[in-house]
């Protein structure tokens, strides 16, 4: 019989995923919602209904970022279930508070409210861990050899308890430690005698950026700067070997003072567009600023241009 954790990704692995244009217009929604000091009925309606289809649609996302801590699972003896509730609750909050005229996608938005609420939920699980961490260790230690030996000779664990310098009775303790506390395997087939792809691989988010992506990404938030910026943030940080200020406020016919500025200026819109990502607390704040007619965002383009590859990025202006 299929356990909690099993259903719940079999229900989750047939979610559609939103389009571009359908996250503007939900996350539209949801911001008309929660800006709205007295919304009516159907504004309410129309905002609870949008931010439900949000949050639905990305709980594989959820699940990817859960599978990136597995072994951290494993080791904490938490249930994967409720790291995934954990994930979730972050996933809404960054439903919440999304602002697709920021120009990025959902994903790269909510990927660190998630990452965030499930790593407070594994800092508080530590203080809960009742296996001691050499325990843990030993377990994993004994688990590894075991492993080579199936491979090799069939080492027992006696052999083993001598190569340690351990009691066998301390190695059998540990590795039953280590049983009672890992979690159903992420990894696990939906049926062993079937050749069917793992749990993971079925809900597995294809959006969870990877380093390239980050690349990418930082390459479309510096399309948002003008001409100017961008060229004297090209010349400073843009090549193997940069230039002094001096040589790029020479380059471009600016005194040393005018460059300085405009530098900071350039890498000031950037802060002001990025940290929100890297640090989600900050996020609600930086939306409201956004919002003032003094935001120096106010007007840009409101999509994120597709970069399909590294080819094509390379191809970018800096």
């Amino acid at each position: 019989m299929a356990d909690a954790f099993t259903d719940y990704l079999r229900q989750i692995a047939g979610s559609p995923l939103l389009t571009t244009a359908e996250e503007i217009h939900l996350g539209t929604l949801i911001q008309r919602w929660r800006g709205d000091a007295a919304p009516d009925a159907r504004r309410v309606r129309s905002g609870q209904r949008a931010l439900s289809r949000v949050v639905t649609a990305n709980l594989r996302l959820v699940v990817a970022v859960v599978k990136r801590s597995h072994a951290r699972l494993e080791q904490l003896g938490v249930d994967p279930m409720d790291a995934i509730q954990a994930g979730n609750l972050g996933l809404i909050r960054a439903a919440q508070r999304f602002d697709p005229s920021r120009g990025y996608r959902f994903s790269t938005y909510a990927f660190w409210w998630v990452k965030e609420s499930l790593n407070r939920f594994l800092h508080e699980q530590h203080s809960a861990i009742h296996i001691p961490s050499n325990v843990l260790q030993l377990a994993f230690k004994v688990s590894a050899m075991l492993a080579r030996s199936d491979a090799d000779r069939g080492v027992s664990l006696d052999a083993i308890a001598v190569d340690l310098n351990e009691k066998p009775e301390r190695l059998r303790f540990a590795l039953h430690a280590l049983q009672r506390a890992r979690v159903s395997s992420l990894d696990q087939r939906w049926d062993p005698s079937e050749s069917g792809g793992s749990l993971m691989e079925t809900v597995c988010d294809g959006r969870l950026q990877e380093p390239e992506d980050d690349y990418l990404w930082l390459h479309q938030v510096i399309q948002g700067l003008n001409q100017r910026e961008q060229r004297i943030l090209g010349l400073r940080f843009g090549s193997t070997e940069p230039v002094s200020l001096s040589h790029a406020a020479d380059a471009m016919g600016l005194s040393r003072y005018q460059a300085h500025r405009l530098e900071q200026q350039a890498l000031r819109k950037l802060k002001d567009q990025l940290e929100p990502m890297l640090n989600p607390s900050m996020a609600a704040d930086q939306l409201r600023l956004s919002r003032s007619p003094d935001s120096p965002w106010q007007g840009l383009e409101r999509h994120r241009p597709a970069v399909a590859s590294p080819r094509q990025a390379a191809a970018l202006p800096i």
